[in-house]
């Protein structure tokens, strides 16, 4: 599916044990063929540890997911805010 669409980027949101296949998948393919991915885990208290060993980074719950998206919205239409963990 990337490779059909000429995707050269992926940022993946997993918050928990069904998204380890798909994080082991985009590292394999960042590893083989230079896909940029970003794997973040949407972490909690009963996340499973193989969620947050397996991404590259961890977001503390969906509060924070939505703070990373709207920075990025702003970042990419041109806006100065940017994110921070307060």
């Amino acid at each position: 599916l990337l490779a059909r669409h000429g995707v050269r980027g992926v940022v993946y949101f997993g918050d928990d044990i069904g998204d380890v296949a798909a994080f082991r998948e985009l590292k394999a393919l960042r590893e083989t063929q230079g896909l940029n991915a970003l794997i973040i885990a949407v972490v909690d208290a009963e996340t499973d540890d193989s969620v947050i060993e397996n991404a590259d980074v961890t977001l503390n719950g969906v509060d924070e997911v939505e703070d990373v998206l709207t920075a990025l919205a702003a970042k990419l239409s041109g806006g100065e805010e940017a994110w921070s963990r307060e």
